[in-house]
């Protein structure tokens, strides 16, 4: 489970900032909010935040948050293959300060594994890794200050491995190349985050769910709220017959196998292969005709709809194997009642250690108080063009006051900054 995420140095993020999934304990007004919360094993973290919101103005820097989450987990699980990818992508400096690609970028992520409390993150600076660092329960596994690491007692796998690390690589990634099980373990929960940024369901997954009567069984009562009409869901199954060239000079058995002409020179075959491939409906009841079903394919439904259906198929997903949702602008395309229904949806399933992480620009869910304080986050961009994030909780509110009309009214920052006397 996630604990917490750090990021400095990246995009509109200048100095560091702390994104926290931890609940704030001198919040009194949102007992009844007990479903939002996760509890644990451990004694320091008895409970996590099931779910957090992040709000804020149009380039106050809420995708950037996100991205960074995305750039850190692509960067761990990529970089020991990959040895241009921090340059494209980890290292994304703020432009708009004085000498920038002189400054490093810096990440960071507590996670809770089991009743564990793992701190890794890193500094890099273009192409090169600067300093780079893990511990367990404060206890230090490893620390590394470019080419020079130092381990823990406690850390023996990363013994005698100091030396193959390049530069440009993770000493973190290393590990788990070789079979570290610590190391691997921590590969495991970045393995569980998924991050979904605007891209449309098919995009995302190819709808290739939906062979399976389970997750259908499960998605249906969700979908049907966006659109009343759908009964069920089908999928076709076609297989066609293409030629594919073989020029595997060791191929004679296999080319003469399949057209009948030996390989031995390398020359190019034509050998015939079946191709599945499958198409995908939603099934409508016709109340007055004479036939009562028709089937419309699922990428000619609304935009609301398809939108509902991969947005509860990541959220089942993500409670069936208690990992880790990230959605960018969940509201777009969605009515108000049906972010609500999903929100509740994924609160509801109290034994999984799943969380969702999403921003938005709908304030419903302020209104409603679907969430507890310290489960909303504003984003705020200063005088120097940089973000800066604040969490709800920070805030002295009575109970009775309105959280939807107090954040458009500026109070908690987050909002557009607007002068409508311009245009009178």
């Amino acid at each position: 489970m996630l604990i917490s995420f750090t990021l400095g140095n990246f995009r509109s993020f200048n100095e560091p900032n702390l994104f926290s999934m931890l609940p704030v304990r001198c919040i009194k007004d949102e007992g009844n909010l007990q479903r939002c919360l996760i509890a644990t094993s451990n004694k320091q973290y008895p409970a996590l935040l099931k779910s957090a919101v992040i709000y804020g103005a149009n380039a106050s820097g809420k995708s950037n948050l996100l991205l960074g989450i995305k750039q850190m987990q692509e960067f761990v699980q990529n970089n020991f293959q990959q040895i241009k990818y921090a340059q494209k992508t980890v290292y994304n400096p703020f432009l708009f300060s004085q000498n920038p690609s002189e400054k490093p970028s810096l990440y960071e992520i507590q996670f809770l594994i089991d009743e564990n409390v793992f701190r890794y993150g890193f500094e890099i600076l273009h192409s090169c890794v600067l300093e780079e660092w893990l511990y367990k329960n404060e206890e230090e596994l490893f620390f590394r200050e470019k080419q020079e690491i130092s381990l823990g007692d406690s850390f023996t796998e990363g013994k005698d491995k100091e030396t193959q690390t390049r530069e440009d690589a993770l000493f973190l990634s290393v590990c788990v190349h070789l079979n570290g099980a610590i190391s691997r373990t921590i590969l495991e929960q970045f393995e569980k985050i998924s991050v979904a940024n605007f891209l449309s369901d098919s995009e995302i997954f190819g709808y290739s769910y939906l062979r399976n009567p389970d997750i259908c069984a499960k998605l249906l009562p969700l979908v049907k709220l966006a659109d009343a009409g759908i009964l069920d869901f089908e999928h076709i199954e076609t297989i066609k017959t293409v030629s594919s060239k073989n020029s595997s000079k060791n191929s004679s058995k296999n080319s003469s196998k399949n057209s009948g002409v030996q390989n031995t020179l390398g020359i190019r075959d034509e050998v015939e292969v079946s191709v599945s491939s499958y198409s995908y409906s939603a099934v409508y009841e016709i109340p007055k005709g004479d036939d009562d079903k028709r089937n419309l394919n699922i990428e000619e439904l609304s935009s609301g709809t398809k939108k509902m259906l991969g947005l509860a198929y990541q959220m089942l997903r993500a409670v069936e194997s208690n990992s880790i949702v990230i959605i960018d602008e969940i509201d777009i395309q969605l009515h108000p009642l049906l972010i609500e229904i999903l929100l509740d949806f994924f609160h509801s399933h109290k034994s999984s250690q799943s969380q969702l992480i999403f921003t938005a620009h709908s304030t419903y869910p302020l209104r409603k108080k679907l969430l507890r304080r310290d489960q909303v986050w504003f984003v705020n961009k200063n005088i120097d063009l940089s973000s800066e994030l604040v969490n709800f909780a920070e805030f002295k509110v009575p109970p009775e006051a309105s959280y939807e009309n107090d954040y458009l009214n500026g109070r908690y920052g987050g909002i557009p900054l607007v002068d409508l006397s311009e245009y009178d």
